[in-house]
């Protein structure tokens, strides 16, 4: 109620100041606009020698290190939030040596080309570049369904010298959006190591 009281009274302050002000509109709107952000969801640093990276991972997921031929693979496992949570969100970093140079454009397109080829039915979609303080990103979705539900995976791919950086978060299609900003987030954060 009181929320309502209060947006009510924003909406009342915008129109009374365009009867009488032009700079008015615009103080009210910026007053307005400056409402409660979400809050981002907690993090710690992940730092990997081995990786040659370090970026901010959400606090409080299960860090695996597969063994044996995955020693450039690190995985981070959301806990189940409730007994109605079916699916434990998971972003998976791996890192390859790139023998030869690429540009990011062509190192995206042979890594959608090497899923399409290992998962034929498997719906890739290619996504803009995202360009940040680290450098260029590709970005694509990859959508699949299974007898327990619908999913979605985001995957950014890197280029840094020598090193081919593969970022993904895969969650339940109804989680996207959510899935989407995490990722979004945490991706600003990436430092390559040399």
């Amino acid at each position: 109620m009181a929320l309502l009281a209060e947006d009510r009274a924003r909406s009342n302050l915008i129109f009374a100041a365009m009867r009488f002000k032009p700079v008015l509109p615009v103080l009210a709107l910026l007053w307005g606009a400056c409402g409660e952000k979400p809050a981002k969801p907690a993090t710690e640093t992940f730092r990997s020698e081995t990786l040659h990276l370090s970026m901010e991972i959400p606090s409080g997921w299960e860090k695996v290190m597969p063994g044996g031929d995955s020693l450039h693979v690190v995985q981070f496992m959301e806990p189940l939030s409730d007994s109605n949570d079916r699916y434990r969100e998971t972003l998976k970093i791996w890192v390859e040596d790139i023998p030869f140079p690429l540009t990011d454009s062509m190192y995206q397109l042979t890594a959608i080309t090497q899923i399409r080829l290992a998962n034929p039915g498997l719906q890739v979609d290619s996504l803009p570049m995202l360009k940040l303080n680290s450098g260029t990103f590709g970005k694509m979705r990859l959508r699949f369904a299974n007898a327990n539900g619908d999913y979605t995976v985001q995957a950014l791919t890197h280029l840094h010298g020598k090193f081919g950086y593969n970022v993904s978060l895969a969650a339940e299609a109804s989680q996207q959006q959510r899935a989407d900003s995490l990722l979004q987030q945490l991706i600003k954060t990436f430092k390559p190591l040399p």
